[in-house]
């Protein structure tokens, strides 16, 4: 067709001869039009544009046919897009574009032109930001405009599609048809089937061009290079004909000279052959033509309609006449879990992955053995027709989040190959729920061994031990996949916001997320609303190196258009931060109509760091009376030098909260946190004091990890059995604690588990500080505000206390009076900095600190920090939190680093206490010498300004 209503709209067309196969030869430059956003940059006009290529050129084309189907053309601040399909026209280096100034309104002012050419894997943009107007600035209506920036783009092969609808009673179908290829070395997206005309009609063939992924660009290039030399090999074949047919009458000599001169010719034309090469390729088989073209049959001759043969929606085939997999059945179990409200009403779907043959697609479990699918504690049966996938890798169970009771907690999914009759075994023992755990709506599951998931027999049954086979394997299945922290900000522009459905695929080299929708946000209950930050969590397996990101909405609500700034994903597993711009509408009514937008990333703005590592941490609480609580509990976990994790708070939810740390309870979080090395020599936990119960006795807590080479773990155990509550023991809410011993299980390469067990040798001592603060003596110098401290030393910190309860004063922090604080932390070797700050609350909030003095009443070693400065909004530089430095510290103070290299002379740490300095000989001796009293050690500098630390790992 030829008719803006037919076809593809396309009112001009390039024909070439019948048998050349023009469909696949054409290249489509899609081009986008950006009208200024300017008063008066509308036009009524006829656009036309022309595209100059270094091979060839187009015709000066009026763009007629809008792609995006918008109602006005060219309006203000608008995009519109439009296809040309001709020949190849090689790299563009320049456009013609001008408008006829015909209509009401003829002057329009040209932001910019983009063209897109998925063939060429090539973005061309074209800055313009002129009037194509008579009376305005140059009086031109024709510009002639070249490329400021080519952006290299995922090169796309180009697809023609024919489907033939079946000629019997009620063939025909009105839905959304859509189709995916497989190949050897991956998939396509998935492609819905479009037309301006009427398609799948009864007894009719349709035709379908597309763009789409390549399953592979080295094997395309393999094709290319194989076509190259067989020219190669037929232009040779040619030559030594030509020989043949010289005069057999020549003499030896002549004939010598002859081949020599040909010889001669031939090397000296070689360069000449190999630079037209590519022109006689395209002689050969015509313009911008190197690939073979290769033609598949898929033969079908069944419905895809409820109600009819196998009631399927979804049918998988294989190239006739080709060797390629067999038909398999696979009967899907689904088991929903006994917890309260388990059950859900929402739509589920499931994609099976297989190690051969790609995967199932995503699959709708619709017709269930039971009535009523998916209830408490209910197995539902469901049949599941595809090509057999060989083994099965892993799984993908999500729903969209419909009905009235959307929750669902899905204990596990059973798969049965009925061809090879093998059932795999997918646990899950988790939510897919706004509301609970993570948030997530989608579960990737990898198959675990029968006897991880089905009852031991009465042989294997015995000793008491009630714990879940499953949760041996949390840890290692945590380290194969990947978590995304997806934040997406929403412009700070009027009506930027949103109440329409939000949905994000992520795409990697190996797979895709799927459809995710985007329901619980970390940041805010009402989501997307203007110049707002919404945080998702997004956990896949085997997804690749991330490189697009599609984000879209399904347009529903009162206000669905959506203007979206970027969207940045952080794989901490990874260790790489990636922005993906944006700075577009999502919306009918603005822009270019687009909904849904293909996003890439910046490189510039790739944040690479240390990637984390998989924690499993296991707290334990005690059997005494009130022992459980409901507050939010913390971890932070220190390695060696100061190395630590950031604090993290262990429940997502108040549901969490007040589910676990029970009376008599083990708790087990598998958390992703910075990677402190191979040695931790602490750990510090407490919580927020908030809920009915905050009050929480721990007995003890363990930290399970992979050991380096991941062919194993170890565990740290870390006593505790203290009160972490305002109203027992010291009344403090944070405790630091240091392993006691490690559990090491290692697979030997026998496959044999070795299993250690030892104490840790020299832990860090548990020490008390006595904190004493000096508030000076002028005028407002007191506070009422709450006070908290940080105290810093070359072994770590002792993390953010509240100084509540002075031990010599009720009214703590008057005018020129000094308050005594005792803090408990790990020994934190030699303190050299401390923090200080306010929350600025009460009348009196504005506080002047003259001075604080800490020892360490282990080893009596005594610390000075002399302040002499306000903490206040109201005065000097209006802060109200403030680092101050030991008295005798001369080294960095740019950084939060523990003991520089340019160190003071210090009072070594009680870890030096019970070493004899006469034993200490070699390149230490000079470093070392008697203090003072008996129990005093100093480090002292060299005599050429070295220095030497002594740290955790020190022993003599």
């Amino acid at each position: 067709w030829l008719d803006k209503d037919k076809d593809d709209g396309q009112l001009v067309r390039e024909l070439l001869p019948s048998d050349s196969n023009a469909t696949l030869k054409n290249f489509r430059y899609h081009i986008s039009l950006k009208t200024g956003d300017v008063p008066g940059a509308s036009t009524d006009s006829r656009v036309y544009i022309k595209l100059y290529g270094d091979k060839s050129d187009t015709i000066k084309q009026v763009l007629l046919v809008s792609d995006n189907n918008l109602k006005d053309y060219f309006e203000r601040g608008q995009v519109d897009e439009f296809t040309l399909e001709t020949l190849n026209i090689g790299p563009v280096n320049r456009l013609v574009i001008g408008h006829d100034n015909t209509g009401m309104h003829a002057s329009w002012f040209l932001g910019s032109v983009q063209i897109h050419v998925p063939r060429q894997g090539k973005q061309y943009i074209f800055p313009a930001n002129r009037w194509l107007d008579k009376d305005k600035a140059d009086g031109r209506l024709e510009v002639e405009l070249y490329p400021s920036d080519v952006v290299d783009i995922q090169k796309l092969i180009h697809y023609e599609v024919e489907i033939w609808t079946g000629d019997v009673g009620g063939a025909s179908t009105t839905a959304r048809v859509y189709m995916q290829i497989y190949g050897e070395e991956g998939k396509t997206e998935v492609l819905f089937l479009s037309s301006r005309s009427k398609v799948f009609e009864r007894a009719s063939k349709d035709t379908f061009q597309a763009d789409l992924t390549p399953e592979e660009e080295a094997r395309r290039k393999k094709e290319k290079d194989k076509l190259r030399q067989l020219l190669k090999k037929e232009r040779l074949k040619a030559k030594l004909q030509r020989k043949k047919k010289k005069k057999k009458g020549s003499d030896e000599e002549d004939e010598g000279d002859e081949e020599e001169e040909s010889s001669s010719e031939e090397s000296s034309s070689s360069s000449e052959e190999e630079e037209t090469e590519e022109e006689e390729e395209e002689e050969e088989f015509g313009p911008g033509m190197w690939e073979v073209i290769e033609e598949y049959k898929f033969d079908a001759h069944r419905w895809l309609a409820r109600g009819k043969e196998d009631n399927e929606l979804v049918v998988e085939l294989v190239p006739a006449g080709r060797e390629g997999p067999e038909p398999n059945t696979y009967e899907v179990q689904v088991i929903t879990g006994s917890e309260p409200k388990a059950g859900t009403d929402a739509n589920v779907f499931l994609t099976i992955y297989g190690e051969e043959y790609g995967d199932t697609g995503e699959r709708p479990l619709k017709k269930s053995d039971k009535s009523n699918k998916f209830e408490q504690g209910q197995t539902d049966t469901f049949t599941i027709y595809a090509i057999d996938l060989g083994p099965l890798t892993k799984i993908r169970i999500r729903h969209d989040n419909s009905g009235n009771r959307p929750g669902w907690f899905l204990d596990r999914i059973d798969i049965t190959d009925m061809n090879n009759e093998i059932t795999y075994y997918f646990p899950c023992q988790r939510w897919l729920a706004v509301e609970e755990d993570d948030g997530q709506l989608s579960r990737e599951l990898l198959p675990v061994d029968e006897s991880y998931v089905l009852p031991p027999s009465e042989d294997e049954e015995g000793g008491g031990d009630d714990n879940n086979p499953l949760d041996h394997l949390a840890l290692e299945q945590k380290d194969k996949s990947t978590t995304f922290s997806v934040t997406i900000k929403t412009g700070d522009k009027k009506n930027a916001g949103t109440d329409a459905n939000v949905f994000i695929t992520l795409f990697g080299t190996q797979d895709d997320t799927g459809m995710t929708l985007l329901k619980s946000s970390k940041t805010n209950s009402d989501k997307f609303e203007r110049d707002s930050i919404e945080i998702f969590t997004v956990e896949t397996l085997d997804l690749g190196d991330l490189w697009k990101v599609r984000i879209g909405h399904d347009n529903t609500g009162k206000a669905p258009g959506w203007f979206v700034d970027w969207v940045e994903v952080d794989a901490p597993s990874l260790g790489r931060c990636m922005t993906f711009p944006c700075g577009r509408w999502l919306a009918k009514n603005e822009d270019d109509g687009a909904i849904v937008r293909d996003l890439f990333h910046a490189d510039l703005q790739t944040r690479l760091y240390t990637p984390f590592v998989p924690y499993e941490i296991t707290l334990y609480t005690s059997d005494v009376f009130a022992a459980g609580t409901d507050a939010n509990i913390f971890i932070i976990i220190y390695g060696c030098d100061a190395v630590c994790t950031q604090q993290k708070y262990l429940c997502t939810n108040k549901r969490e909260q007040k589910l676990f740390f029970e009376r008599k309870s083990a708790s087990r979080f598998i958390m992703e946190l910075e990677d402190v090395g191979e040695i931790i020599e602490k750990i510090r936990i407490g919580h927020d004091n908030t809920g009915m119960n905050p009050g929480w006795h721990c007995s003890h807590v363990d930290i399970r990890r992979l050991l380096p080479d991941k062919d194993g773990t170890e565990t740290l155990t870390f006593p505790c059995d203290r009160w972490l509550a305002t109203s027992e023991d010291d009344k403090k809410t944070i405790r630091e604690l240091v392993p006691y011993d490690i559990f090491t299980e290692k697979y030997m390469k026998d496959g044999s588990l070795r299993q250690v067990y030892k104490e840790v040798e020299e832990p860090l001592d548990i020490v008390l500080y006595s904190v004493q603060i000096f508030t000076g003596n002028v005028p407002g110098a007191g506070t009422d505000a709450k006070v908290y401290i940080t105290i810093y030393g070359d072994l770590g910190d002792t993390g953010e206390r509240y100084l509540g309860k002075s031990e010599n004063r009720t009214n703590k922090f008057e005018r020129g009076t000094a308050d005594t604080f005792i803090i408990e932390a790990a020994d934190l070797g030699v303190i050299y900095k401390i923090k200080l700050r306010h929350d600025n609350t009460k009348w009196c909030a504005d506080w002047y600190v003259e001075k604080v003095e800490i020892w360490n009443d282990t080893n009596e070693d005594e610390f000075l920090f002399l302040c002499g400065r306000w903490l206040s909004l109201k005065k000097e530089d209006g802060r109200l939190e403030r680092l101050f430095y030991e008295k005798e510290y001369t080294g960095d103070r740019s950084s939060n680093c523990s003991s520089p290299a340019d160190f003071w002379e210090i009072t070594l740490s009680s870890k030096m206490a019970d070493i004899d300095i006469a034993t200490v000989t070699g390149p230490m001796a000079d470093y070392v010498q008697e203090g003072p009293g008996e129990s005093s050690r100093k480090l002292i500098r060299g005599g050429a300004g070295t220095w030497m630390r002594f740290g955790c790992s020190w022993t003599g």
